[in-house]
């Protein structure tokens, strides 16, 4: 009980808490650059006289003005239980003749993003350093032509913004030795929400070997490209691909479960130092496990033309085992399968069990590739 106090006010405490109109930095992102919006007033152009003269009239500095800008849009809603034909009329008549004192703005969408859905304008607020939607008014969305338009009274720099786990869930995953390259490297790939998405780890650099279902181009000149590991993120968290959740990602994700941080993280450790001898890939138990059940298949990859079944690991904090149990089962059973002893964490398991072959590439496994 005490530990699901903990997880609550921990839930409580990540929580961000926004003003009336501000953008969730944490659900959202801005992608696709800054547009800055400016009114500028021409000075006085020359005039062509009847004479043919050219005329030219010099008042204050002969420079471009900057308009100082701003129109509030007034509406109010009609009370739903007060609403007729009439005052529907009188509603849709105020917000045009509102609207008519605002600037109409269309932005097409950079294409050096993927959207996998319509953005949302925002404005960024100077005094209070914030994203904001509250002078954003009557936006459209021409999914053909790619062009997002929207009425504002405030001339201010606008962003695009976007929900930033569109991508997950991941919907399947696999982690094995990449056998198509030099040995030593890893192989990972990811079904997300949208794409799927391969990568090749190799020492202390990743590439983005394969990007499937993408909506448009974008990214594909990183395609096949090592990076270092932050370097990819942040070039693909750019092109509108963030398939590398953080602490509180979860906050805003629906249907994933929270696992126990520690051991997760301990898990993936272990995932590591075996990453070159063992395959690893998602099994549907563990979506509905709880927080402190782990659970995948395995199996040992020792060559590729003969490989074996997968077998299910069950991990929790305190132990890591092999259950008698497949992904077609009926259920999902925390029995050992038989001569299972217990061991504290997967690679104490596999140092049990792997063939002799694989403990002498775990124990000269490359530790950048472990870091990466």
């Amino acid at each position: 009980e005490r530990e699901l106090l903990r997880i609550s006010e921990l839930r409580t405490h990540l929580q961000v808490i926004v003003e009336p109109g501000e953008l969730n930095m944490r659900r959202y992102t801005v992608l696709g650059g800054v547009f800055h919006l400016d009114l500028l007033e021409q000075p006085p152009q020359p005039k062509i006289l009847q004479d043919r003269t050219l005329l030219t009239v010099l008042e204050g500095e002969h420079k471009l003005q900057h308009i100082d800008y701003y129109e509030e849009y007034r509406v109010t809603l009609p009370d739903k239980d007060n609403t007729s034909d009439e005052t529907d009329a009188e509603t849709k008549a105020t917000m045009e003749s509102e609207q008519l004192k605002l600037v109409a703005i269309n932005i097409a969408l950079p294409e050096s993003v993927l959207w996998f859905e319509p953005p949302t304008a925002v404005q960024w607020n100077r005094e209070k350093k914030i994203w904001s939607t509250s002078n954003i008014h009557d936006p459209k969305f021409n999914e053909e032509k790619q062009v997002l338009s929207f009425k504002t009274g405030l001339m201010a720099p606008v962003g695009l913004a976007t929900f930033r786990f569109v991508n997950l869930p991941y919907q399947t995953w696999e982690l094995r030795p990449d056998w198509k390259g030099p040995p030593g490297g890893v192989f990972f790939s990811v079904t997300a929400a949208t794409v799927i998405v391969e990568f090749i780890i190799r020492a202390n650099q990743v590439c983005m070997n394969q990007l499937q279902n993408a909506t448009s181009t974008a990214l594909q000149d990183i395609v096949g490209t090592f990076y270092p590991p932050h370097q990819l993120m942040r070039r693909m968290r750019q092109g509108g691909i963030d398939l590398f959740p953080q602490h509180d990602a979860y906050l805003y994700v629906e249907g994933v479960t929270q696992k126990h941080y520690t051991a997760e993280n301990h898990l993936y450790d272990c995932m590591a130092l075996c990453s070159t001898t063992y395959n690893f890939s998602w099994s549907r138990w563990n979506l509905l496990a709880g927080r402190n059940n782990m659970v995948m298949q395995v199996r040992e990859f020792i060559d590729r033309k003969r490989l074996p079944n997968y077998q299910m690991l069950h991990v929790t904090p305190l132990k890591a085992i092999i259950v008698d149990c497949t992904e077609v089962s009926q259920a999902f059973s925390h029995q050992g399968v038989e001569g299972m002893e217990f061991y504290p964490d997967l690679f104490m398991l596999v140092s049990k069990h792997a063939s002799s072959s694989s403990k002498e590439k775990i124990a000269a496994i490359d530790q950048d590739l472990v870091q990466t």
